[in-house]
């Protein structure tokens, strides 16, 4: 019986190992990306709010660059408007900050 027992905890505990090991980030800020960026290119992107999330465009795309998990609810109504309108950045570690700003 105490053999059982001693079994079924370690595969208990290689199991919750497991999981936590391969599971997915569920943090409200976490970013999903769709594609690849380069840092170092001098790039204009527009922050917008759609369906109550931050999404990040190319300027001039049509195809989001990424969105957040954050909800545009939970921001000042200055930054939900602006949003709204969309936010107009230049350089990608700028939008990075703008977009960490608004997450934080």
């Amino acid at each position: 019986m105490k053999k059982l027992i001693s079994i079924t905890a370690i595969c208990l505990f290689t199991c919750l190992f497991l999981s936590a090991s391969f599971a997915p980030e569920t943090s409200a800020d976490t970013v999903r990306s769709n594609s690849n960026y380069e840092e170092n290119t001098p790039q204009e992107y527009i922050l917008k709010s759609e369906n109550g999330i931050i999404v990040v465009y190319k300027k001039g795309s049509d195809i989001p660059l990424f969105s957040t998990d954050t909800a545009c609810s939970g921001l000042p109504k200055k930054d939900q408007t602006e949003l709204e309108k969309g936010v107009s950045v230049s350089g990608y570690n700028n939008m990075k900050r703008l977009v960490e700003d608004y997450c934080s």
